[in-house]
């Protein structure tokens, strides 16, 4: 399901903001 764990954006404000989507993804599903 999750498939950005091993990605990593070319800024670390994308980086938060797809760690921010994953998390809320998880809460979602869980």
């Amino acid at each position: 399901m999750v498939g950005r764990v091993g990605y990593a954006p070319t800024t670390p404000a994308m980086s938060m903001q797809y760690s921010t989507i994953e998390l809320t993804a998880l809460f979602t599903i869980f």
